[in-house]
């Protein structure tokens, strides 16, 4: 049980890492990325219904926050918690 409420706040965060690093569209991804903290995907759907076409050719996020987030550190830190808690949920 505990392990499913942990990957309730993963995933969102894996969500925020693919959203935030293409955010080009005409609404951003950022709010919604956000929401889904809460919310769940749910939130994600309304943007993906709603994001429109591509007005912008670089991100609104800051270069800095995306190299971070979508670093292999970052990356290998996501990996490694869903796997501890898959091993978590098995025993």
């Amino acid at each position: 049980m505990v392990m499913v409420f942990s990957f309730l706040g993963l995933f969102p965060v894996l969500f925020m890492v693919m959203i935030c690093k293409k955010d080009t569209y005409k609404l951003p991804g950022w709010p919604f990325s956000l929401l889904s903290f809460a919310l769940g995907a749910f939130s994600l759907l309304f943007y993906y219904h709603w994001k429109g076409q591509k007005v912008r050719t670089r991100s609104r996020i800051s270069s800095r926050f995306i190299a971070i987030i979508s670093s292999r550190l970052g990356i290998g830190l996501c990996l490694a918690l869903t796997i501890a808690g898959y091993v978590y949920g098995l025993q």
